[in-house]
């Protein structure tokens, strides 16, 4: 019976030593305060004269081609200029380390521009990491 006991307890201690995270570099995220702001990594594209450059279309993937990244599409943002490659509702696709996304786009039909950052994050948001410049000017 002392041998169960202490059999049980080693297995009890054992099982909650895992995190709720695959990812270690996040570290424990269980009971994390988090802030209720949406967190949004975003490129800024200009062109030679600091004027806003308007995206008739553009692409946003993983480079690594884990999956189809979903695109956070705003209006009164691209008219800005302005494009998020990574936002909170990326969470579950990105690993704390940093996961590779690309930015894909055609300006007037010549050749494609391709820039690729390193987006993490920790257990509350994404944020970027390293990688090509997120003010881009044409």
């Amino acid at each position: 019976m002392k041998s169960f006991s202490l059999l049980l307890a080693a297995i009890l201690i054992l099982g909650s030593c895992s995190t709720t995270n695959p990812d270690s570099k996040c570290g424990r995220c269980t009971d994390m305060a988090c802030t209720e702001e949406f967190a949004m990594i975003m490129v800024s594209i200009k062109d030679a004269n600091g004027n806003p450059v308007i995206l008739n279309e553009y692409t946003v993937s993983f480079a690594e081609g884990k999956k189809n990244k979903t695109q956070y599409e705003d209006a009164y943002l691209s008219n800005q200029g302005l494009y998020a490659i990574a936002t909170d509702l990326d969470m579950d696709d990105i690993l704390c380390a940093g996961t590779k996304i690309s930015f894909e786009f055609n300006v007037d039909g010549k050749s494609p521009h391709r820039y690729v950052y390193t987006i993490g994050k920790d257990c509350c948001h994404v944020h970027f990491i390293s990688g090509d410049s997120l003010e881009i000017i044409l």
